[in-house]
């Protein structure tokens, strides 16, 4: 049986990614997080999972299809 596949919209470092993996036993098929700094970290731990960075700019019908994506905002 296959994995399920997670998307990940805003992704930090990826700590939800790491407990919705262990819990859904899925794996991540593509994150979007703009900053660099957690950027390399996705890079580090997801290599060859893209990261289509900012939200706004991605054309949503080439990114594969997942059943489950995040969406964290944080009021300031």
């Amino acid at each position: 049986m296959a994995k399920l596949k997670i998307g990940s919209l805003f992704s930090g470092y990826g700590g939800l990614d790491l407990g919705v993996m262990e819990v859904l036993d899925a794996e991540v098929a593509w994150h979007c997080e703009w900053e660099d700094a957690p950027s390399a970290i996705l890079d580090a731990h997801w290599p060859g999972v893209p990261n289509y960075r900012d939200v706004s700019k991605v054309d949503w019908s080439q990114v594969e299809p997942v059943v489950f994506s995040q969406y964290i905002f944080r009021k300031e």
